[in-house]
């Protein structure tokens, strides 16, 4: 008797997404890659050679699984020079998710030779369509001048990009900036902004800056920089997931 290929529901729903033409490309998939993380992890061995198919007639969301496959070991063996192979040929067509994992390859140098420059390359490719964590290492590359020539006014600004969708990475680098006053005046002020806005989401670091700048600030410069969070906070609240209905409770890829 024949056996019946049985998928998961996450296999499912990404291979029902390759089925379909549709352009992948922009920031739509953006704040997508957790989901691509987690449908990675649920993939057998069967899956994988189904998606390699779709990947090799030039898929790029099935590319970039299978990008992630071979770079999180899961269903094969861990294989970062295959991982960027795959990352590549997505990114190459311009999916971000596979552009930023392309950067972070000739980043840490798994799989490819360590390129500040070529990482600085598709770290830009991915910022400039909204890809959050791209925007704010192309922040941090212009701070501390790797693969590109050191500028602390566009790492403001791709910092500040960042921060605008909630990078905590990004806020908590606009605090160290702004209170050593690199490219800018050291301000108090916007630092305490900057570092409250990290606390508040619990981290002890930022929570410990914020008790030693106010040490350090008079009780009108507080005033001032809380004044200037609930102004920030106001204009950038942070998003509300809805609650999951039963049959959404487990991560899936949507397009």
């Amino acid at each position: 008797m024949q056996k019946k290929s049985r998928f998961t529901l996450l296999t499912m729903l990404l291979l029902s997404c390759l089925f379909t033409a549709s352009p992948f490309m922009g920031s739509a998939w953006a704040s997508d890659k957790e989901a691509i993380v987690a449908t990675v992890r649920s993939l057998t061995l069967q899956d994988v050679a189904i998606i390699e198919k779709h990947a090799q007639s030039g898929d790029v969301k099935a590319q970039t699984v299978l990008g992630m496959t071979y770079a999180l070991g899961k269903a094969t063996s861990q294989n970062y020079t295959e991982a960027a192979k795959w990352y590549r040929k997505a990114a190459e067509q311009g999916f971000t998710v596979a552009q930023y994992e392309l950067g972070v390859a000739y980043d840490n140098g798994k799989g490819l030779k360590k390129n500040p420059t070529e990482a600085a390359k598709w770290y830009r490719k991915a910022a400039e369509q909204g890809f959050v964590e791209a925007q704010t290492n192309l922040g941090y590359a212009y701070e501390q001048g790797q693969g590109v020539k050191r500028d602390y006014a566009e790492s403001i600004k791709w910092y500040q990009k960042a921060a605008e969708k909630g990078s905590l990475d990004a806020q908590f680098n606009l605090g160290l900036i702004y209170v050593t006053g690199k490219g800018v005046p050291p301000d108090m002020v916007s630092a305490y902004m900057w570092f409250s806005l990290v606390a508040s989401d619990g981290d002890p670091q930022a929570m410990r800056n914020v008790a030693q700048l106010k040490q350090r600030m008079t009780p009108e410069q507080v005033a001032q920089a809380r004044n200037k969070l609930t102004e920030w906070q106001q204009k950038n609240p942070k998003p509300v997931a809805p609650p999951l209905r039963p049959e959404e409770s487990e991560p899936m890829i949507s397009l």
